[in-house]
């Protein structure tokens, strides 16, 4: 497999395609520990748990959502 993604997209596709997937999996790692820090009170952390592992993408775009939200957090808190 790797010789045929060599041959397909050369030595930069190659570098850029495993980039790519190690930062997807790192993103993946980091949404699902943001998911296991909630509060153990919180309703719907359990099922955020198992659907961050059936479904990859969820806990990346949870992970982006929270950034985004921390940063309106931040932004609101600074300007008073």
């Amino acid at each position: 497999m790797l010789p045929v993604i060599y041959t397909e997209l050369g030595f930069f596709g190659t570098i850029a395609l495993a980039l790519g997937v190690f930062a997807l999996f790192v993103l993946w790692l980091a949404g699902i520990a943001g998911i296991a820090g909630l509060p153990a009170n919180n309703a719907t952390r359990n099922a955020k748990m198992v659907i961050s592992f059936l479904i990859p993408v969820f806990p990346i775009l949870w992970l982006i959502s929270d950034i985004v939200r921390q940063h309106r957090v931040m932004k609101t808190g600074l300007s008073r």
